[in-house]
């Protein structure tokens, strides 16, 4: 085991580079951030996990109220009466339990009820404008919430941090704080008040005034307002936040909306996740500025936007538009979501994040996986990802701390309950802390040569009731990731900054202004570099134009009526892309229908693969391009095998020819073995020396590619240089 010998005083914690990720430092060293979360907060398992070597520890405050006392006892209890009772205990609970620990703790914020009852012009308003909220209709979680365009909340909430900070200072415990990972909003994650039960925010006075502010700034006059939206009747005083059914229609079934007609709501979109984000800034701000000493700010964001799109309107409503704001700014150190909730299941999962990671870094941000995958004391019946055996549960941690391994950055294990570790995990854990502190002193540098491009901003001219962005960027998610080789998800906008990749995925791109096309012809269209488009890539303009695909794409694209299936036949063709494929394949989601929907008419190009429904309809062709690759697909979700062989034609190196997941970077390989156990053959890039970090402890001396037989449901890192190198933690 390996406890702590004696506790280190917190003076400084930053956020900086180091060894090729951002990282954490504690006064001036580098630490790898692994964490204890739970909401259940008992003794014996801090006293663990200090045992087990994890330093930093988290669990519920609040600086003024939380949506549930189970988690933190109202701290603001009356208009300027505050009481720190029951936060103190909590502390000093923790503390003793694990007197060396650091603190990181989760702070909620929302608007105490008297407070909300004092101020109700500044509180959430649901499906249209109302001069009052109404009690039972405008409310989540049996209260009345305030609107993230508040500034008033804006401005209590950031108060009450300032507040909370002073108070901690002043106690002898205070150097145990790294900083605050502050939350609120539906699930603590940011996301607006009532959006998971299907709720529409936010028709309140002061998302309306944010509203007009933001149409001002836009588009500066009436007359512009007017040509955007198509309307005679608007002004930029008088505009108002599109109507219910406005943010709901699909006119035709299209799942993309037509800013000819639909820019209202657009804007508004973008509009509600500025001003949700501009709220967490203003928290952030009065963090960092409240500590007296260097403290890191951490905070949900970015969650579901790179999963499943279980609940409808929830990618409109979550901030996510605004992910760019939070990247840029100074007063955020750290972002964290929950670990995937799709493809968690042992052999056939993949351990990844719910945010575009590779962007994330680039702007120097650290990213904490949240982990609350469920453990086999739970049972299967729990879901998200629980496990019946001992086994399965140690492959799929395992796997998930191979993501964060290729990643570099920090993680918790988020012990909701209370019982989710026992003793086969303990040494689990304490295993996995030493290989994250050694590794720190490695290049951890992507080498990934694929890049999955994402765009925020296209996600508004989503229509609001479709599903589509779990074909486009959720389930994507698990094919590249068992295709064998490493990929980074980097936003549209931060291609120019980018390092430079073999195959760009463009998943989600719908949306592009003249800006972003001349910048992804000047990064993309050169040197060889190949270009993967799905769907409708570049179709929004100022219209919705089928040739802005094909400018986009180099391919002539076509639009055809109706809504269809994307199934696609790829057939066998003597094209590089599928030389050697013994049959016919068909890939796509049948039961989702596609609207608007493309095929390809380009003598130039060579047909991959047909619509199911009509051979004469190419639905995947590639083309040669003056110093480039092109490959259009309309159907999004191409299976791992398929990537595999457009990645190979691209120059990407594979490492892996099995479907199964796969993590890497400049100094470790991570597989994780899908239902079939047996020998694999891993392919290095250049010779190099490997040695094995679980279990087996194998070594291999200077070679291309290694050989090791490995079980069913099992998950294996390999350091890519000496035992001694590893030994020395030095490479």
């Amino acid at each position: 085991m390996m406890r702590s010998s004696s506790f280190v005083p917190v003076r400084s914690v930053e956020v900086k580079q180091h060894n090729g990720r951002p990282t954490l430092f504690v006064n001036n060293s580098p630490e790898s951030g692994l964490t204890y979360m739970t909401y259940n907060e008992k003794p014996e398992n801090f006293a663990k996990f200090e045992e087990l070597g994890v330093r930093v520890m988290s669990f519920t405050l609040t600086s003024d109220c939380s949506l549930s006392e189970s988690w933190s006892a109202p701290v603001a209890v009356a208009p300027g009466k505050y009481d720190y009772s029951d936060l103190d205990a909590r502390i000093e609970g923790v503390l003793k339990a694990a007197p060396n620990a650091w603190l990181l703790p989760r702070v909620y914020t929302v608007a105490p009820e008297w407070w909300c009852a004092q101020n109700e012009d500044e509180v959430t308003r649901y499906g249209a404008p109302r001069e009052h909220p109404r009690p039972g209709i405008d409310v989540y979680h049996g209260r009345f919430n305030p609107s993230m365009a508040s500034r008033a909340w804006r401005n209590f909430a950031s108060d009450n941090m300032t507040r909370l900070i002073e108070h901690i200072q002043q106690k002898p415990w205070a150097d145990h704080f790294l900083g605050f990972h502050f939350a609120s909003g539906t699930s603590e994650e940011w996301v607006d008040w009532g959006t998971h039960d299907g709720y529409f925010p936010d028709y309140s006075p002061p998302m309306i005034r944010a509203f007009r502010d933001f149409l001002r700034q836009r588009y500066g006059a009436d007359e512009a307002l007017q040509e955007a939206w198509q309307r005679s009747d608007v002004t930029l005083a008088t505009a108002t936040i599109p109507t219910l059914e406005e943010r709901v229609r699909e006119p035709g079934g299209s799942q993309i909306r037509d800013p000819g007609e639909s820019q209202n709501v657009v804007d508004y979109l973008l509009c509600h996740s500025y001003e949700l984000v501009d709220t967490m800034l203003a928290i952030a701000r009065a963090i960092k500025e409240g500590f007296s000493e260097p403290r890191i700010t951490l905070a949900f964001s970015g969650s579901y936007f790179c999963t499943q799109c279980w609940q409808q309107y929830l990618l409109h409503n979550s901030g996510c538009l605004a992910l760019e704001r939070l990247l840029k700014s100074p007063y955020i150190d750290a972002l964290t979501s929950p670990s995937n909730y799709m493809h968690r299941g042992a052999g056939t999962g993949h351990g990844s994040f719910i945010a575009p990671e590779g962007s994330i870094a680039l702007h120097g941000k650290l990213w904490f996986d949240e982990n609350d995958i469920r453990t086999h004391p739970l049972g299967k019946t729990r879901g998200f990802g629980s496990t019946n055996t001992v086994d399965d549960t140690i492959c799929i941690q395992r796997r998930q701390f191979s993501a964060v391994m290729q990643q570099g950055c920090a993680m918790w294990w988020f012990d909701m309950g209370g019982n989710w570790y026992d003793e086969p995990m303990h040494q689990e854990i304490c295993q996995s802390v030493s290989i994250a502190q050694r590794a720190l002193d490695l290049d951890r540098s992507s080498v990934s040569e694929i890049a999955l491009v994402v765009d925020p901003e296209s996600i508004a001219y989503m229509n609001g009731s479709t599903q589509i962005a779990t074909l486009l960027i959720g389930r994507p998610r698990l094919s590249f990731g068992h295709c064998g080789a490493p990929c980074d998800m980097v936003l549209l906008n931060d291609l120019a900054e980018a390092k430079d990749y073999k195959l760009y995925a463009f998943l989600n791109v719908f949306h592009m202004n003249d800006e972003q096309r001349q910048m992804v012809d000047r990064v993309v269209r050169c040197d060889g570099k190949t270009a993967w488009w799905f769907h409708a890539a570049g179709y929004v303009g100022d219209t919705l134009d089928a040739g802005n695909i094909s400018r986009t794409t180099g391919i002539t694209i076509e639009p055809y009526p109706g809504h269809n299936w994307s199934d696609t036949e790829i057939r066998p063709c003597e094209h590089p892309i599928l030389r050697g494929l013994d049959r016919t394949h068909v890939y796509g989601d049948s039961g989702w229908w596609m609207c608007p929907f493309f095929f390809a008419e380009d003598p130039e190009a060579t047909t991959l693969g047909v619509w199911a429904g009509n051979e004469h309809l190419p639905t995947m062709v590639a083309k040669e391009l003056d110093g480039w690759q092109s490959v259009w697909s309309m159907a999004p979700n191409p299976p791992a095998w398929l990537i595999r062989r457009v990645a190979r034609w691209a120059g990407v190196h594979i490492y892996n020819e099995l479907d199964e997941a796969l993590y890497a970077n400049a100094s470790l390989l991570m597989v994780s073995t899908n239902h079939d156990g047996g020998p694999r053959t891993l392919k290095l890039p250049r010779r190099q020396s490997v040695h094995e970090l679980f279990d087996r402890r194998r070594s291999w001396q200077d070679v291309k590619e290694f050989s090791i037989d490995l079980p069913r449901h099992h998950t294996g890192m390999f350091f890519l240089g000496t035992e001694d190198q590893w030994q020395a933690g030095m490479h």
